[in-house]
């Protein structure tokens, strides 16, 4: 399967490459940034409305508060590309962004 020639579809050729495996539902972390804790717990609250598990944390490893955004989906160009804009709708109002994604691999045996 090709994939665009972006950051995300760079990303899933890497991970189609390493033999990860597309059929089944993996565990994804997306991260929105936001620039103060109120502004988060906003964006968290507009997450979680539109039926998105979040939670709202000062992210120590950026230092600044992020949303955590947990979601079941299969790795899919499209599907992300979707998820992606969907969560940087819902925070823009709050002055937030999307800022990336990240998948949860199940350890080799």
């Amino acid at each position: 399967m090709a994939f665009p020639q972006d950051e995300d579809g760079l990303v899933l050729q890497e991970l189609q490459d390493e033999g990860v495996d597309f059929t089944i539902l993996h565990d994804m972390d997306f991260f929105v940034g936001a620039p103060s804790e109120q502004a988060a717990n906003n964006i968290k609250v507009a997450i979680e409305e539109a039926d998105f598990s979040a939670e709202a944390a000062f992210d120590e490893e950026v230092e600044a508060w992020t949303v955590f955004v947990y979601v079941s989906t299969y790795l899919d160009y499209d599907t992300i590309q979707e998820i992606k804009e969907t969560l940087d709708a819902l925070a823009k109002p709050f002055d937030g962004f999307y800022d990336g994604w990240a998948v949860l691999l199940p350890e080799e045996e």
